[in-house]
């Protein structure tokens, strides 16, 4: 299992936002590029970026902190936000980063289906979730689609993983909705990122008990910036979880 440290853009700056409410963000740092050293000298191995602006807005904004993070050649890159064209998609790779996140996109079977053929392996998912609703467009509006009803849509595609977030778990420190992903993971046609709620080690803990073989990693947010998660000892416990998998634990 992965830990993937988040990375959240606007406006060039590093920040977090609560429930996912664009008014109640807090900002960490005006260096995205001494975050990721940060996270990267603490072991990390893939970072979480997302363009906070660009999911809202339906375009990238924060090309050149992307850069700056890119620039960090030690570490893989999944980023998101505002991510609605191919020309986009392709800029990316060009750029290194190694996977991309779709989630408003996650709503068009034909441009789902078009871009999974061609960069499947690349693509990674992002169900955003109000309870069962999926959210789009930075998790202003509903998508309109239950959860498990898409669940069973996406077996027509083939992609890297899904990203799942729990909306009302996230920024706020208060735990994760174990018995929820645990539904979720039992439904899902592919790997899993989980986010949302990651408060100690003790719910990493919870979800490495899970056993469950679709479960990919883990994204931490505000646990990690306001000190509630130690990354190093997260990404031990992650460790753990990968050498018990196979067989070595």
């Amino acid at each position: 299992m992965e830990i993937y440290p988040a990375i959240d853009l606007y406006e060039g700056k590093v920040v977090r936002l609560e429930r996912g409410d664009y008014e109640k963000r807090k900002v960490y740092s005006s260096d995205p590029k001494a975050i990721a050293r940060r996270w990267i000298g603490e072991g990390a191995r893939w970072l979480h970026v997302v363009d906070l602006e660009g999911a809202r807005s339906g375009e990238i904004k924060n090309w050149e902190a992307l850069k700056q993070i890119l620039s960090e050649k030690k570490v893989s890159v999944q980023f998101g936000g505002g991510v609605r064209r191919l020309e986009d998609l392709e800029q990316l790779l060009h750029l290194g980063v190694k996977r991309i996140i779709l989630g408003t996109k996650v709503l068009e079977p034909l441009f789902l289906k078009q871009v999974s053929q061609a960069h499947g392996p690349n693509i990674a998912l992002s169900l955003d979730l109000r309870g069962e609703a999926v959210q789009v467009e930075g998790w202003l509006r509903s998508g309109g689609k239950s959860v498990f009803d898409l669940l069973g849509e996406l077996k027509e595609v083939s992609v890297a993983c899904l990203i799942i977030t729990d909306i009302e778990r996230e920024g706020t420190l208060t735990g994760i909705n174990l018995p929820k992903f645990q539904r979720l993971l039992e439904r899902s046609p592919f790997p899993v990122i989980f986010s949302g709620g990651i408060t100690s080690l003790e719910d990493i803990r919870s979800l490495v008990s899970l056993k469950a073989k679709r479960l990919d990693g883990i994204i931490i947010g505000k646990a990690l910036y306001e000190g509630a998660v130690d990354l190093r000892e997260a990404l031990s416990l992650a460790q753990g979880r990968r050498n018990s998998d196979n067989g070595l634990g």
